[in-house]
């Protein structure tokens, strides 16, 4: 039976809880106990228990004590009594007639046991008597387990004045103890067993069980949590694998390999100050454990790779170099670990911009990789292509394609055509193309890439992803923003669920959204992608990344085109600051920033603010890059676009016509970069007044642009208001000499570009030159033709316009003198009545009198009301008055 104990408040005095049927008075045992204890010298709790047993057996009062007072003599004369001993021999309960009554065995040794522990009978600490002999003598649990218990407290040094109060505390957690081991004693043994040496006072062998089996459950548990997380990695939920690895190092602090793989999946969450942490503390398992020096070097290159995630560079180096040493001293030369090594070291230098240096330690990787694999082998592709990658950072876009070319058979042999590793050079392939402006060619590849990714990683992995974001910036770059809009949106949600809310991904997809809808003038739009972009990285990489400064110059950038220079430099400044502290002085992204700072200026109308920017960034991408490459190129041309801005156009010339050399010999002649140039040119030749030479320009931008963009695409509508506009003003200059012949091929050239710019107004100025010119020409029915064109449009146009007003104008408003005015004005009423005026004059050279007269008489009415003074002045010319 379950015995209870209850622990009194201090305030309450302590009594016993009784039966039904007890004796009371003097007769009741707790009376005839006290009076016992005196005449024997023995505990009177230990006697009213033994009372309390007699009773339960059904002796009377008499016989009872009678009975009591006999064992009590011969329990006096015994010698556990005399020599104060913990318990009595087998020889003494014999010869007490107790061998057969264990309970009055059990109220003797608490006698011997409470005497020598020097604990109280009274008080809130006592032990209970309970009816019916039911008795707590022994604080409820077993004596061998109370003696074990004391000898814990004695051990410990307890103060003799706390003993007894900790005993209690003791016996209860003992208690609660054995309650939980019975309730799970039946479902595992090992509980079952400790509940039987707990009562048998054997602690310390139960607490050896319990260690071990709790050891042993940990590292279980450990392990559970290490293929939880595995399996999570796999379906590519890295925050809940997390949760797995992060409970396998918390129960299995001392295995090098959960720290490990916590850290990797860490560092793939971009959480790469846990990643390093949980290296470190491998790395140093390892160093004092095993002594595996290969193992030691693998954690050092995983810490390199972690400090490279953090744009700390530098410090990825001296990881990787130091797990070169240990590789190169236990492997020796040739092993793929070391080739492993030069790698990464190609990898870190190719971030800090130094892609010579890149590719010496690529190459280095490449030659350990021959020799050991051979030709074909899954690592040679990998080297093969990071020397394409850092090719490309060089500009050698078409060495950059010869060594993709060279990985992509190998892993197509190695993996099959449906493989990870072959959409990966699918995709640098398609890079490498875009770059060149080959955007259909590269457009291919993305989508080889994507739909191979797709099929062998499904629709929701961050390869996928990937494949997305290359072919919305292709599309972006081919002017079609929407559609590159809808790629970009189509990668967001895969990122946000692979990687959660805060990874560079994520940011890396917002900052897309942001790029595209800036290119299509939405820059509030493109601000607010860009600042949930900046917000993202500064949580995941900190205040001093790399990719901070990226995101602050896209903003910078945005800020710029919304013609607030100074919100935009204040941007630029900060991805400045972080730059030159990430990479010195020397790094491209340093003469990024020079150059949009730059850029900044020149906007403000400060050119030589401007250029003294621009010459900051030159030398560095001169020294980076050497003097063919498209960035040097474009610092050229933003001097020149700064020269021109100044009014020096033969310095312009200068800079654009070195801009436009270099990117010849980098793309050929096809490149839009090519006809940006053509552009540049002819907008310089055009500001020096060298009509023709800005056409011959124009024209080259224009038949490269027919090759690579829709008609719709923004630089096609900009380089066709361009030459337009220059051949409208050469055709003006040719009227002025009289030479009509050749000023009308210049306004029907000017016309053609016109309606390509899809520019009502100016084709109409085009169509009332021609016609003009025509009629000077006395070709009156082909003037006709083109005034009555213009007149045309200009019609649909007024239309068009009074549409607008109706929906945006209350009649009220549309009354107004002022807004008249303005009216008047965007419907180019004085344009329609010099065409109108032209066509009097080619009616008149028809011979059509009457139909001229009325025409003219109209016009006169409409010039009179207008004020057109010109207009009057040229009829009257014409002989028609109808002043008088």
């Amino acid at each position: 039976m379950k015995t209870l104990i209850f622990f009194l408040p201090a305030f309450l005095s302590f009594t016993y809880l009784l039966g039904q049927n007890e004796t009371t008075g003097d007769n009741s045992p707790a009376v005839i106990a006290r009076n016992l204890s005196i005449t024997y010298g023995v505990r009177s709790d230990a006697i009213e228990a033994i009372l309390w047993i007699y009773e339960a057996e059904g002796y009377d009062v008499a016989r009872r004590k009678r009975a009591t007072e006999q064992i009590l003599r011969d329990y006096g004369q015994s010698p556990e009594k005399q020599q104060k001993a913990d318990g009595l021999s087998e020889a003494t309960r014999h010869k007490l007639g107790i061998s057969n009554a264990p309970d009055i065995s059990n109220a003797l040794e608490w006698d011997l046991f409470a005497r020598s522990h020097y604990l109280s009978s009274t008080g809130m600490n006592s032990p209970a008597v309970l009816a019916k002999g039911d008795v707590n003598i022994w604080y409820g649990i077993s004596p061998k387990a109370l003696r074990a218990l004391a000898t814990q407290l004695e051990r410990n040094k307890t103060d003799f004045a706390n003993f007894e109060t900790q005993l209690t505390e003791q016996a209860k957690k003992y208690e609660e103890l054995k309650t939980e081991l019975e309730t799970y004693g039946s479902k595992e043994e090992i509980y079952r067993q400790a509940e039987v040496l707990l009562e048998e006072g054997k602690l310390e062998e139960a607490e050896r069980l319990i260690e071990s089996d709790f050891d042993a459950s940990m590292k279980r548990q450990a392990y559970k949590g290490y293929i939880f997380g595995k399996t999570k990695e796999l379906v590519l939920k890295y925050d809940e694998a997390a949760k797995g690895y992060k409970n396998a190092v918390n129960n299995d602090e001392g295995n090098s390999t959960y720290h490990l793989y916590y850290a990797y999946n860490e560092n793939t969450l971009a959480h790469h100050d846990e990643a390093i942490r949980h290296y470190e503390i491998a790395l140093g398992i390892e160093t004092l454990k095993s002594g595996n020096e290969q193992r030691v070097a693998t954690l050092l290159n995983n810490l390199g790779l972690a400090w490279e995630g953090k744009g700390e560079y530098d410090k990825a180096n001296e990881y990787y170099k130091k797990a070169l040493q240990i590789d190169l001293k236990v492997l020796g030369e040739n092993h793929p670990n070391v080739a492993r090594e030069y790698n990464n070291l190609g990898w870190t230098w190719a971030s800090k911009g130094e892609y010579d240096k890149a590719i010496e330690y690529y190459k280095k990787a490449l030659q350990i990789d021959l020799k050991v694999f051979g030709e074909n082998h899954p690592n040679v592709a990998i080297r093969y292509n990071n020397l394409g990658l850092a090719r490309a950072s060089k500009g050698e876009y078409d060495k950059a394609i010869d060594y993709y070319e060279k990985a992509l058979p190998i892993d197509l042999k190695a993996f099959g055509e449906n493989h990870p590793n072959v959409a990966t050079k699918y995709n640098n392939l398609g890079s490498a193309w875009k770059a060149k402006g080959q955007y259909d060619k590269a457009i291919k590849y993305f989508e080889k890439a994507l739909q191979m990714y797709m099929k062998v990683l499904g629709e929701n992995h961050p390869n996928v992803a990937i494949g997305y974001n290359n072919l919305g910036s292709t599309w972006d770059s081919k002017g079609e923003y929407d559609k590159a809009i809808e790629y970009f949106e189509k990668a967001l949600p895969i990122y946000l669920k692979a990687l959660g809310e805060n990874h560079p991904n994520v940011a890396a997809g917002y900052n897309n959204l942001g790029s595209a809808w800036n290119s299509k003038g939405e820059y509030t739009k493109a601000i607010e992608y860009y600042e949930k972009a900046l917000k993202i990285l500064l949580k995941a990489l900190g205040e001093n990344h790399p990719n901070v400064a990226r995101e602050y110059n896209n903003l910078g950038s945005a800020w710029d085109s919304k013609g607030e220079y100074d919100k935009a430099m204040e941007y630029q400044e900060k991805a400045l600051q972080i730059d030159l502290k990430s990479f010195g002085e020397s790094h491209p992204n340093v003469a990024i920033d020079y150059n949009n700072l730059g850029g900044a200026w020149d906007s403000k109308g400060k050119y030589d603010k401007a250029i003294e920017y621009y010459e900051k960034a030159l030398p560095i991408y001169l020294k980076v890059f050497g003097e063919n490459h498209p960035n040097v190129a474009t610092v050229y041309n933003n001097l020149g676009s700064a020269w021109n801005s100044k009014g020096a156009y033969d310095k312009a010339i200068d800079y654009f016509e070195k801009a436009l050399q270099i990117y010849l010999k980098v793309f050929g002649e096809n490149h839009p970069n090519v006809a940006i140039q053509y552009n540049n040119l002819g907008e310089v030749w055009r500001a020096k007044g060298g009509y023709d030479k800005a056409i011959e320009y124009y024209e080259k931008c224009q038949a490269i642009y027919d090759r690579f963009f829709p008609p719709t695409h923004p630089d096609q509508k900009s380089v066709a208001e361009n030459l337009s506009g220059v051949a409208n003003s050469r055709g003006m200059e040719l009227y002025s000499e009289k030479n009509f012949q050749q000023a009308l091929g210049y306004f029907q050239k000017a016309l053609k570009n016109a309606q390509r710019a899809q520019d009502g107004v100016f084709s109409l100025a085009c169509l009332n030159n021609m016609g003009s010119m025509q009629k000077h020409l006395k070709k009156y029915e082909e003037a006709l033709q083109s005034l009555d064109e213009g007149l045309q449009i200009a019609a649909q146009l007024n239309r068009e316009l009074d549409q607008e007003i109706k929906k945006q104008l209350t009649p009220e408003k549309l009354n107004q003198p002022e807004v008249q005015v303005k009216i008047a004005e965007r419907k180019n009423l004085t344009l329609i009545r010099r065409m109108q005026y032209h066509k009097v004059g080619c009616l008149k050279g028809l011979k059509k009198e009457k139909e001229a007269n009325m025409l003219a008489k109209q016009l006169w009415q409409e010039g009179s009301e207008a004020t057109d003074t010109r207009l009057l002045e040229d009829l009257r010319k014409e002989g028609y008055d109808f002043g008088q």
